[in-house]
């Protein structure tokens, strides 16, 4: 498994939102060994989560396909919204990405994830869009 050296004591925090429980349950898994996670199997349970007003990722890990609203919608959400628009938004889906660029919705992301994914890869490509986060809010 990726562990990171060197790493602070308080670890990043990324929300993840997958309709697939067992997925759920085992990305959580993955990523708990580096990340605080907190993770929801729908959208709108994710978006409530959020509107609490005191829950800010540094990361949003999202699945496209899901029953109660697609990641794409929920994508959409988050960057018109305002709010969140600067948190890194990472979509993971069996969907490869160049049909994704073909969906009505589109939305900017920062990394994309196809399942199946390698554990240490999706770690690793965390690590990355959140190290850049931190590192273009400090310039």
């Amino acid at each position: 498994m990726y562990l990171l050296k060197n790493r602070p004591t308080k670890k990043k925090s990324v929300l993840l939102v997958d309709d697939n429980k067992i997925m759920c349950r085992l990305t959580t898994k993955i990523l708990e060994q580096n990340f605080t996670v907190h993770s929801f199997h729908s959208a709108i349970d994710a978006i409530n989560w959020l509107s609490e007003g005191k829950n800010i990722p540094n990361v949003i890990v999202s699945d496209i396909a899901m029953s109660d609203m697609s990641g794409l919608e929920f994508g959409q959400f988050l960057k018109l919204n305002g709010l969140y628009e600067h948190i890194p938004l990472v979509y993971m889906s069996g969907i490869p990405e160049h049909e994704v660029t073909n969906y009505p919705v589109s939305v900017n992301y920062s990394a994309y994830a196809q399942k199946p994914f390698c554990p240490d890869g999706l770690v690793r490509m965390l690590e990355d869009v959140t190290n850049l986060t931190t590192t273009e809010t400090q310039a």
